[in-house]
């Protein structure tokens, strides 16, 4: 049986939130108020709402990004600076540079450095990859480690692996966080259950947890069942982790997570996760309970097919 996938649209809001929980730079940001509402224009880009960008010249372009890059976070909430760098990735890649130095300059704030990431994390391409790993090092400021690690792991490209490995036991809490996401991206099975470890840490913050989660979407297995429940019932996660802890349940859960997902529902306040929430148990509804573990009898699907095994990942 191939991997379900929850019919519920993904609004250009969850894109822009999921964007912040990947940025390590400058640590967690407060969450932006009525972020979830359908009628805001927050978290949505110009072509989302109707409005087509006229085309401009790169010079135009790139002083665009460098004011936006100025004001710092508050820039992502439009996705203004992705477009500029989606724009530049077809016309004329080579002016990513910019987006790049900005992350090495030691006098660039670490809110710029985040824009500039944010901007550049769908494009990482190998060309890209020597100009990065450098900046990894101890002797750069956190904020640029940080964010070439960001991009890295983004690229999930496996000959990263040594560079993340190398970094599992650095002594700033931030670069390591980031170095497990990047082990995760490639596959990496044991830095999985150490993120899990991570989550359930007395001293482990929002941020973190949120990042955590994030790390998981692109190939969520069954052991990752019991993290997604804690997310989902736990009071300070985000609207964004929140989706997707449900989005994630569908894709690998079965009837047995129902009930955490109705008694989620009776505490959501927000329309799109509801509309998920509901998806999500009208889809499980359908999937059998798995059996014990070692019991060696793999359930059937309604439609006669044997799901995958625990083990298996999952991909599009």
């Amino acid at each position: 049986m191939g991997r379900r996938v929850c019919a519920v649209k993904w609004s250009g809001v969850f894109v822009v939130l999921l964007a912040a929980a990947w940025m390590g730079g400058c640590g967690p940001k407060p969450e932006p108020k009525s972020v979830l509402d359908p009628d805001s224009s927050a978290g949505r880009s110009e072509e989302s709402q109707g409005v087509v960008e006229a085309p401009q010249d790169t010079e135009s372009l790139i002083a665009e990004w460098k004011q936006l890059a100025a004001v710092g976070r508050k820039s992502m909430s439009n996705n203004r600076c992705r477009e500029i760098a989606t724009i530049l990735k077809q016309t004329d890649p080579q002016a990513l540079q910019v987006m790049l130095d900005l992350i090495a300059d030691p006098a660039a704030s670490g809110e710029a450095k985040s824009v500039a990431a944010y901007s550049l994390e769908l494009f990482v391409d190998r060309s890209m990859l020597d100009f990065l790993r450098p900046l990894t090092a101890a002797e750069h400021d956190v904020n640029t480690r940080v964010c070439a690690l960001h991009l890295l792991a983004s690229s999930q490209y496996d000959e990263n692996a040594s560079i993340f490995r190398s970094l599992q036991t650095d002594p700033d809490r931030r670069i390591r966080m980031a170095a497990l996401v990047g082990l995760v991206g490639v596959g990496d099975s044991e830095a999985r259950i150490q993120l899990v470890e991570w989550y359930h840490l007395p001293d482990v913050t929002g941020f973190e947890k949120a990042r955590i989660i994030t790390s998981m979407l692109r190939a969520p297995v069954r052991e990752d069942i019991p993290v997604f429940l804690a997310a989902l019932a736990d009071p300070d996660a985000t609207p964004f982790v929140r989706f997707s802890c449900v989005q994630m349940l569908a894709t690998v859960g079965d009837a047995s997570v129902i009930p955490a997902i109705r008694q989620a529902r009776e505490r959501e306040s927000y329309p799109e996760i509801q509309e998920v929430m509901d998806s999500a148990i009208a889809m499980l509804e359908a999937v059998p309970e798995a059996p014990p573990a070692g019991s060696g009898e793999p359930p059937l699907s309604t439609n006669g097919e044997t799901p995958l095994p625990a083990t298996s990942e999952h991909s599009e």
